[in-house]
């Protein structure tokens, strides 16, 4: 990394902020974490005492307006990311927003409309697309192993868990499908390379929380060139463990995320051929938060183009809207 010191508040410490951010961000030469905003006062200090962070805020006007950081995590619950954003961009900070960027697409081109009129860099922390296996993956799909791709599954199950069912997901209608479906979304077009979505047809569940909120979802995605994606997505399912996978069928072969394979044929035999275990020893999500910020602070130091522009950060949240917009009304929903 650069010589450049680059002074951060985070925003919102509770959660993925103690897990992931805060540990990873300390550990950066070249990223000072100088401030600390929560509601809870005692929680912020006591995370600000464990992190060895100087300032603590539980006013955000106070906070944000503070001359002590330049840019702004944000990882507070969702149905605050557009105000915060927006208060931080108007007071000359960059901005990192954890996934989901917004609640939907109207505040992502706000906000995005926002900083481009600020000349202020903003990004949305779609991590997946940064694990290691993901990079070999998209590396594989680019050099054509297995020909043009038509069929993509892919999902994420996670276990029986209860940080899910927080007030706000209900408040604001949105479960599984933005929480975990967006970031599925996001991963399978980026290894696609970005093709357009034609159309969306989902159906969400809430028969196993009785939530407000759906907690399992399945989507399938129509694509340009008769290619489909379909996803499914799982809050609390009795899977045994967390399981993400992605599964994609081309002209040539087929190929696999987690665990990273490849299938094709050689001399009309059907070979597989898969990683050591050596390659991707470590954790693969704890990682691609690494790659992820590393990759935002290397951007900024060198007046370089960010992986997830604000036209693609506009463009998924319009999926979900449609997605959404299918689960509401039970039909397909076409994308312009």
């Amino acid at each position: 990394m650069g010589s450049k010191k680059f002074r951060v508040g985070v925003s919102g410490v509770s959660g993925i902020a103690q897990m992931l951010h805060l540990p990873i961000l300390s550990k950066m030469a070249n990223v000072e974490v100088s401030a600390v905003f929560d509601y809870d006062y005692y929680r912020a200090k006591r995370i600000a005492e464990k992190f060895k962070i100087k300032h603590v805020f539980n006013n955000f006007d106070d906070f944000v307006r503070s001359p002590n950081f330049d840019l702004l995590d944000i990882c507070s619950p969702v149905n605050l990311h557009f105000s915060e954003a927006s208060s931080a961009i108007k007071s000359g900070k960059h901005a990192l927003i954890e996934k989901p960027f917004t609640q939907n697409a109207i505040e992502a081109a706000a906000i995005v409309e926002l900083a481009q009129s600020k000349q202020k860099r903003i990004m949305s922390l779609m991590n997946l697309k940064f694990r290691p296996d993901a990079i070999a993956l998209k590396s594989l799909l680019d050099s054509n192993k297995i020909g043009d791709v038509f069929f993509v599954k892919a999902g994420w199950l996670r276990r029986n868990e209860k940080w899910q069912q927080k007030a706000v997901f209900q408040k604001n209608q949105q479960g599984v499908i933005m929480h975990l479906g967006l970031q599925l979304v996001d991963l399978s077009l980026w290894l696609l390379n970005d093709p357009n979505v034609r159309t969306v047809k989902a159906n969400g569940f809430r028969q196993i929380m009785k939530s407000w909120v759906e907690d399992t979802a399945f989507l399938h995605l129509g694509l340009e060139n008769n290619v489909s994606v379909a996803l499914e997505v799982g809050w609390k399912l009795d899977y045994g463990a967390d399981f993400l996978y992605v599964n994609l069928l081309g002209e040539h072969g087929a190929a696999k995320l987690n665990p990273f394979t490849l299938l094709t044929e050689n001399n009309g035999k059907l070979v597989e051929t898969r990683s050591g275990e050596t390659i991707f020893h470590d954790d693969p999500f704890h990682k691609s938060y690494e790659n992820a910020l590393s990759h935002f602070f290397y951007c900024l130091e060198n007046d370089q183009p960010l992986q997830i522009s604000g036209a693609e950060i506009i463009n998924r949240m319009k999926i979900i809207d449609a997605v959404y917009e299918s689960v509401k009304t039970g039909k397909e929903v076409e994308l312009t």
